[in-house]
């Protein structure tokens, strides 16, 4: 064999093994080409609102009022004293108790407020993030984009017909499609996050230098024949309810306001449809 022919074989013996090496590169690089960025999925909400309410009482009474109507309170009967049991109060002095009694909201009732539930709409946690920005800074949004979720917001008028200024009561989202839901006083969800959905509505900037908002303490006082209609939001994670299938297409008849008379135990349900 000449020399120009073995220089000849032995290049096109090299350019054949560099090919095989390109190809060996090429087929272990194909294992780790980027492909599209995949949006983070939302952990799984497996929690129930069992805990919510005040389970020293259970409801001796249901009211059931009708979509459309209004609910006149009537010594609606509240207060801090309730979040002891009986056997704590017992052991109060007379002093201890007297003090108590004479402290703001430790017992107070609502006397000739009327309540008239509005429409109930559901948008997104995402949605709600875009018209309320500064939300989105908090830690409550933080907590709640963990899961998918929709903010609820209830249109409810409150009228207060006493000659004297009162607040307007506390009032829960309750619906036997929850898990946990049941006749506990109190029992129903919130806006979920300790009340950062509400603070984005009806707060103001905090003065301690903190992300979230403050609610201002007269927030939802009403005067005497003052009538005011506010926005309510419940936060309500796709997990929360016994069927996810539902949550694609909420049925506002499905849901009603919970509101709690513990003197004696009676639950009010203004639904919604």
């Amino acid at each position: 064999m000449s020399g120009a022919s073995a220089k000849t074989m032995r290049s096109a013996a090299g350019a054949a093994c560099i090919a095989a090496v390109v190809a060996a590169f090429g087929c272990f690089a194909l294992q780790f080409v980027p492909g599209e960025p995949r949006a983070p999925q939302p952990e799984e909400f497996d929690g129930s609102i069992d805990g919510v309410g005040n389970n020293r009482y259970q409801a001796e009474r249901i009211v059931d009022v009708p979509f459309g109507q209004t609910y006149r309170a009537e010594s609606l009967t509240r207060g801090k004293w309730f979040s002891m049991s009986e056997d704590e109060r017992a052991a109060l002095s007379d002093e201890e108790r007297e003090r108590l009694l004479n402290e703001f909201d430790y017992i107070y009732d609502s006397d000739g407020i009327e309540i008239t539930p509005g429409d109930m709409r559901a948008v997104s946690l995402e949605a709600f993030a875009e018209w309320y920005p500064h939300y989105t800074q908090t830690l409550g949004y933080e907590q709640a984009s963990r899961y998918e979720s929709k903010v609820l917001l209830v249109d409810v008028t409150f009228s207060n017909t006493s000659d004297q200024e009162q607040r307007a009561p506390p009032i829960g989202l309750w619906s036997e499609d929850i898990k946990g839901a049941n006749d506990v006083l109190d029992n129903g969800v919130g806006d979920g996050g300790g009340n950062y959905i509400l603070e984005e509505l009806y707060g103001e900037p905090s003065d301690r230098g903190l992300v979230q908002n403050h609610l201002p303490d007269e927030w939802n006082v009403l005067a005497a024949g003052e009538t005011r209609t506010f926005t309510l939001p419940f936060l309500l994670p796709r997990g929360l309810l016994e069927d996810p299938n539902a949550f694609d297409d909420l049925d506002p008849a499905r849901f009603c306001l919970a509101l709690s008379d513990y003197d004696p135990p009676t639950v009010y349900r203004l639904w919604l449809g």
